[in-house]
C-alpha cells in the first residue's frame, strides 16, 4: 500500500525485510544500502511493549 502511494508520486520505490518483499512493488536492497541512497524512509513495525531500535546512530 504504502509503495502504491510512493509510486504515484513517481518515486523510485527500495525496502529491506530479510523475510518478506514483494518484488513486483519494490526493489529489495540491504540497509546500508536502503539508508545511504533514501531521501525519506518509512519505517513500519508491529506494536510491541519492547522498542525496536531499528535505526539508531552509526559508529
Amino acid at each position: 500500500m504504502c509503495s502504491l502511494a510512493a509510486q504515484g508520486f513517481g518515486m523510485q520505490v527500495r525496502h529491506y525485510d530479510p523475510g518478506k518483499g514483494d518484488e513486483k512493488l519494490s526493489q529489495a536492497v540491504g540497509f546500508e544500502e536502503l539508508l545511504r541512497i533514501s531521501d525519506i524512509v518509512s519505517v513500519h513495525v508491529p506494536v510491541t511493549p519492547v522498542p525496536a531500535q531499528l535505526v539508531g546512530q552509526l559508529p
